[in-house]
């Protein structure tokens, strides 16, 4: 069978060229929202597999999702060289456990590039399943772009296929590492003054000192806030375009604004507000835009996600355990707050305005499925997500008692920041 599977010509492989992508482009957007419900409500393939008719239409796509790739599972005859057995652990790795394809292609011991092609040759031959499964043979609706949420009622404009693709790689690929606001408006500013408008328009800075470093994919970041300096330049005229670093409440807030800019800024300097949004959700950031005034005063507001600017609570018995997880998540966007104490939990939680909860379930003084029961219901706690970190297998479990992600123990940093990632995301954001 899965011989067959892999040579990715099954029923689907009879279909235009250009059916089989779209599907492929779908498949590959819900697996990288596998763990993001409110995203993979947004799903083409919700309708296209049936799901939308279920009482939890995002449950049941996951459900379909992971029934699809544990598919792929070979007997335990098959040697771990093969090319199913192969594919049947990058799929896991990358979409199940939710590994970048750099840390899966460390995993595997493949280079980045064959890992990519292996990625999108295993998606091909999951695609073909699905189809046979619910005997596809109509075009997908087009994938929902994967661009994080704004604050403001404009949206990002639709992302080109090849442009979605280019994100996609981005986020997978470069990591997020601390960097001071000095550094990165010095890079900035230094690339801005060999543009075209450089030399002709005045820029003040004003950064408050004893600030976090922001942890950000330097590079987008970078392009973002450039992109910014570029798309405003035109509308500065005689008043100088003023930039003032400052903190919220988990970020790092970057203000660019101008004095009597005047009318239909927004809209001339949309395609690339646009982009930068884009270049800013891959760090978890966000971009908003703003008039006041009878003068048309205009600003664009960058919140970029601060080092231990995020709080982040982790309950487990063993000290040794939360002393682990607090060096896991140095040098991060992640702030610990940690308790042996299963009893303050919920006091912890509402002091520290903690935005998720890692919880071992293995806990002297109460169960911790019935903690996680207690805290799916309690008032204070019941918008958080969740995760449960346990070396029992147990993750379906979790899933189904109310958890938004599973870690399995021992941990990796890569894995812990990863989970954290996916959800506080979904977690509400504190207002600044």
């Amino acid at each position: 069978m899965h011989a067959r599977v892999m040579s990715g010509r099954g029923h689907l492989g009879d279909l235009e060229h250009g059916i089989r992508a779209r599907l492929t482009a779908d498949l590959r957007w819900a697996l990288n929202h596998l763990y993001d419900w409110p995203d993979l409500r947004h799903s083409p393939l919700l309708q296209l597999l049936g799901c939308e008719r279920q009482a939890d239409p995002a449950r049941a796509l996951k459900t379909v999702l992971l029934e699809a790739i544990e598919s792929f599972r070979p007997d335990a005859s098959v040697s771990t060289h093969a090319r199913a057995q192969r594919a049947y652990l990058l799929l896991r790795t990358r979409f199940v456990e939710q590994f970048s394809q750099k840390e899966t292609a460390v995993e595997m011991g493949m280079s980045l590039r064959n890992l990519r092609r292996a990625e999108s040759q295993a998606l091909g031959a999951l695609a073909d399943v699905l189809c046979a499964r619910f005997q596809l043979d109509q075009p997908c609706p087009a994938p929902t772009t994967d661009v994080a949420p704004t604050e403001t009622a404009e949206a990002a404009p639709p992302a080109s296929p090849a442009n979605e693709q280019e994100m996609n790689w981005l986020r997978a690929s470069l990591p997020s590492e601390p960097t001071s606001a000095d550094e990165l408006l010095h890079q900035v500013l230094k690339l801005f003054r060999r543009t075209t408008w450089g030399a002709s328009v005045q820029v003040t800075c004003q950064v408050r000192s004893g600030l976090p470093r922001l942890v950000v994919q330097r590079v987008p970041a970078t392009q973002a806030l450039l992109t910014v300096l570029v798309a405003l330049a035109p509308f500065a005229k005689e008043q100088p375009l003023a930039i003032g670093v400052s903190l919220g409440a988990m970020y790092g807030v970057i203000n660019c604004s101008l004095r009597h800019a005047g009318a239909g800024v927004a809209e001339k300097a949309s395609e690339q507000l646009g982009m930068a949004r884009q270049l800013l959700s891959l760090s978890g950031g966000l971009l908003h835009v703003a008039s006041t005034g009878a003068e048309m005063d205009f600003s664009v507001t960058l919140r970029l996600p601060a080092e231990g600017g995020t709080p982040i609570l982790f309950v487990d018995d063993n000290p040794d355990a939360l002393r682990l997880l607090q060096q896991l998540v140095g040098q991060s966007r992640y702030r610990f707050v940690g308790t042996s104490c299963p009893d303050k939990v919920l006091d912890l939680a509402q002091e520290h305005n903690v935005t998720a909860i890692v919880l071992d379930v293995m806990l002297p003084s109460i169960d911790g499925w019935d903690l996680l029961g207690r805290l799916r219901t309690h008032p204070a706690t019941q918008h958080l997500p969740v995760v449960i970190c346990t070396v029992l297998p147990h993750e379906s479990l979790a899933s189904d008692l109310g958890a938004s992600a599973f870690l399995h123990k021992p941990v990796t940093r890569n894995a812990l920041l990863a989970v954290l990632e996916r959800v506080t995301e979904m977690a509400p954001t504190p207002g600044d």
